[in-house]
């Protein structure tokens, strides 16, 4: 091989290794502005949503996707909003930062049950807003009950009831006193969540109000396991949920299928050459 063979294999050479690094940079990149941006993926770290969402099961909790374009756009993995729109409707899934310090998970899913502005209330089992009961939604369980005061004299697991009764003990004006059930007014850009499983959900009645600037998204969907496939909205049946769900990851697949096959073009192309040579 002649030195201007050897130069012009290593200028290929460079022009390969930057088409890779180019390629890559191209992938991680577009990775982590759906991520950050458009849509993510999260693991139920716990029973707390039970029976919508499964969760604190090895390898057999939900994973859900999230809409991180429901309310506004933020900076990624920051509380800053660039631009905010809409906000979340009672019974919503919302995925969220946790507020407290020693939480074990930075990252929740609860329901959104009380909005901004509003007096709640949890009596008998159900849900007051400003005094009147709210109806729940078709897809939540017929049978939910939310735990009360009330509630917790009539607890037959020992238990239970003595874990209720620290927490009342502890925070007397959300959990109320004896028999008369503390209504709280909830802030303004603060919203009030809970756990369809109540009464092994750690959520607002322990650790007060989220607020606004925690919001990650709205959960739209359980995508795996494939046989608890779910929409929650019907976001992934509308164009735009489609582009996302669908078009997406297609889009990724494609373009890394296409760089393996011209790889493989490529190296099919210089084993015919050797071939020919010898």
């Amino acid at each position: 091989m002649t030195q201007t063979d050897s130069a012009e294999a290593a200028a290929r050479q460079h022009s390969e290794n930057r088409r890779q690094t180019i390629y890559w940079f191209l992938i991680i990149g577009s990775i982590l502005f759906v991520k950050g941006f458009l849509m993510d993926q999260f693991t139920i770290p716990s029973r707390s949503m039970e029976p919508t969402l499964h969760g604190d099961t090895f390898f057999k909790g939900d994973r859900i996707l999230v809409n991180r374009l429901a309310y506004g756009i933020r900076l990624p993995w920051t509380k800053t909003w660039l631009a905010e729109w809409g906000g979340p409707e009672r019974w919503e899934v919302m995925v969220f930062q946790t507020i407290e310090p020693d939480s074990n998970h930075d990252t929740l899913v609860k329901r959104v049950v009380g909005l901004p502005g509003e007096t709640i209330q949890i009596h008998h089992g159900g849900i007051l807003i400003n005094g009147k009961k709210v109806e729940k939604p078709d897809s939540m369980p017929e049978e939910q009950w939310y735990w009360s005061p009330d509630d917790i004299r009539k607890i037959a697991d020992p238990r239970q009831r003595a874990f209720f009764e620290e927490l009342q003990r502890q925070d007397p004006i959300r959990f109320g006193v004896g028999n008369d059930p503390a209504s709280i007014t909830i802030p303004e850009g603060h919203y009030f969540m809970m756990g369809d499983n109540s009464s092994e959900s750690h959520d607002s009645r322990m650790y007060g109000f989220v607020p606004r600037e925690n919001l990650v998204g709205r959960a739209f969907a359980i995508w795996y396991p494939f046989n608890r496939w779910r929409d929650f909205t019907g976001y992934s049946h509308t164009w735009w949920g489609k582009s996302m769900v669908i078009g997406i990851p297609s889009l990724l697949f494609l373009w890394i299928f296409w760089d393996i096959a011209t790889d493989l073009r490529r190296w099919f192309k210089k084993l015919r050459g050797g071939s020919e040579k010898q």
